[in-house]
């Protein structure tokens, strides 16, 4: 049996409709420009990452991969971590995809690059990624960069935070991948700046991620297909599920996979 991991998520599964709409859209612009070149992911299993929670269960306890401290391994708190995404005051909060004009000052950047061209990228490894950014009243926000932070409070680190001077912001969904023998660089170039362009002049598309839409997720496949991956979302018929249930259903669905 294959050993499975912990990861927490936004949009897994169920979807917004303008958000479905927007996956979509680029999916076949994709697809269009590069035909079989181009493996789209199945629209549920299209997800932003908020943090992974991977690493080395020991004794029903997790050490998270990515958190280390004076080379110290520490394990991580899974039920203050879930309490804390049921009750932080920094959900909800909006995110922004699309609409980002070359021009325009938007008030941040995204590693260094403006936002229309991080709106879309394609990466070494292939992976075809759509990026948003969180908003408040217009303007841009470090709210998700707040969030992930906050995880280190429960021993577990973001990925991209690899020192304490280092920010990620973005939320990103992977939409696919690209055949690295296939497509040529030619073909990412042209694809990469296609779609960034379709989604400068797209209306710009907010997102209220709050609870209805996050999941702790247990997997075999980092990819999250469905058919190999459990979702586990933070509120169901409209009510916040019990802590400590929700605890006992991570634990049960690693336990089970052991």
């Amino acid at each position: 049996m294959k050993e499975r991991h912990l990861t927490a998520v936004a949009f897994y599964g169920h979807k917004p409709p303008q958000l479905r709409d927007l996956i979509a859209r680029c999916q076949q612009s994709i697809c269009a420009r590069i035909g079989g070149d181009f493996v789209p992911y199945e629209l549920a299993q299209v997800h932003a990452t908020l943090i992974g929670l991977e690493g080395v269960w020991t004794e029903g306890r997790l050490v998270q991969a990515h958190f280390a401290q004076g080379g110290v391994e520490r394990p991580l708190d899974l039920a203050g971590l879930t309490d804390f995404l049921l009750h932080t005051p920094l959900l909800p909060m909006q995110m922004r995809l699309g609409g980002f004009e070359p021009s325009q000052d938007y008030g941040f950047t995204s590693f260094g690059r403006h936002p229309a061209e991080r709106s879309f990228d394609i990466q070494r490894t292939g992976a075809a990624v759509l990026m948003g950014w969180p908003f408040a009243t217009a303007r841009a926000s470090d709210a998700l960069y707040r969030l992930r932070r906050e995880f280190l409070r429960f021993n577990a680190r973001h990925k991209y935070h690899r020192s304490d001077e280092d920010i990620d912001n973005d939320l990103y969904f992977v939409l696919g991948t690209l055949d690295d023998q296939a497509a040529t660089d030619a073909d990412r170039t042209e694809v990469t700046r296609s779609i960034r362009a379709e989604l400068s002049n797209v209306e710009p598309i907010v997102l209220d991620l709050d609870r209805t839409w996050i999941s702790l997720v247990t997997y075999e496949d980092r990819r999250l297909p469905p058919q190999t991956s459990t979702a586990l979302p933070l509120e169901r018929d409209g009510r916040l599920v019990d802590a400590s249930a929700l605890l006992t259903e991570v634990e049960g669905a690693i336990s089970a996979a052991r």
